[in-house]
């Protein structure tokens, strides 16, 4: 059997096979998805040649940019202390009073913007915790109704307890420096 022949037979066969794959692919969609992450990386490069990484050569910012949005599934992927090095950020450890208040602004703000910091459980506590769930599923249910009035009440004590985070961390910042100065890794913006 020679190859011309092996093709013109299997054509049809991959035909078949391939088309119906193809025919719920939308290529505007498909090339939309794709110039979405190219404006990601340029931007992600702009950010970055502009600050932070001002006095690194070009192809180190290129190729940073390339793997953080490309390589990562969501928004939500974790890249850890460890990762971010590997990858070539500019990253330190926190100091112990700025992890402090980066945790107040995630228990401020995270109910407002869905974040979730993961915390250790034993055994015990994560049974507790999924037959919990359940129970919450239902009592969710049964109370919809009176929902929006507790979620109102809830997002304005988050606003107030946002607004006290922040107000904390310009007194910290008022104590350390200039007044409206941010430092970014040793570079100095008004």
């Amino acid at each position: 059997m020679d190859v011309p022949y092996a093709i013109d037979h299997a054509r049809p066969i991959l035909s078949d096979i391939i088309s119906p794959l193809f025919s719920q692919v939308d290529p505007r969609e498909f090339v939309e998805a794709a110039r979405s992450i190219d404006i990601s990386e340029e931007y992600a490069v702009r950010v970055m040649k502009r600050w932070a990484y001002s006095d690194s050569p070009l192809e180190r910012i290129h190729n940073i940019a390339e793997r953080l949005t490309r390589h990562y599934p969501t928004h939500r992927f974790v890249i850890d202390l460890a990762e971010a090095k590997e990858i070539g950020l500019k990253v330190e450890e926190l100091e112990d009073s700025t992890d402090e208040l980066c945790l107040l602004i995630v228990d401020a703000a995270g109910p407002l913007i869905s974040i979730k910091v993961p915390v250790e459980e034993s055994e015990n506590e994560q049974e507790e915790a999924d037959t919990s769930d359940i129970d919450q599923e239902q009592s969710d249910h049964d109370d919809s109704q009176g929902e929006e009035n507790t979620n109102q009440t809830d997002a304005d004590e988050q606003v107030t307890d946002s607004q006290e985070v922040f107000d904390s961390h310009n007194e910290m910042v008022a104590k350390r420096g200039t007044p409206g100065e941010t430092t970014l890794h040793g570079n100095s913006h008004p």
